[in-house]
């Protein structure tokens, strides 16, 4: 079962673990309605901690796709999980995040900030 919207600020979905249905119905609830504020591909080198000195939020949330690695994504005073290659990891507006790869891999990620 898909939790709901804002039950926590970070979200991960492993797409892998996900029932199709289950995965489109949360993809979907993610993504509808929004538009797409920025986007890009990030690089981030074994060891590398993403804004590690700068305060890091943003004013919509980023959903961030697991290219190829795996990357630890923490909320600052809140919940951190590992995102591997195939998941989507959302991370709400406001909430501080500093995203760390804990591997001796590099981690590419799809990231996008969406507005509603």
């Amino acid at each position: 079962m898909i939790p709901a919207m804002r039950e926590a600020p970070l979200r991960i979905f492993r797409v892998h673990d996900q029932p199709a249905d289950a995965l489109s119905h949360a993809v979907r609830q993610v993504f509808l309605g929004r538009t797409v504020q920025s986007c890009g591909v990030a690089h981030f080198a074994p060891g590398v901690c993403a804004h590690e000195r700068e305060r890091h939020v943003h004013d919509h949330d980023e959903v961030f796709v697991i290219l190829a690695g795996e990357i630890t994504v923490p909320i600052v005073g809140g919940p951190a999980d590992v995102a591997r290659a195939g998941h989507l990891a959302l991370v709400e507006a406001a909430k501080e995040h500093h995203l760390t790869n804990h591997t001796s891999l590099p981690c590419v990620a799809l990231y996008l900030i969406l507005a509603k």
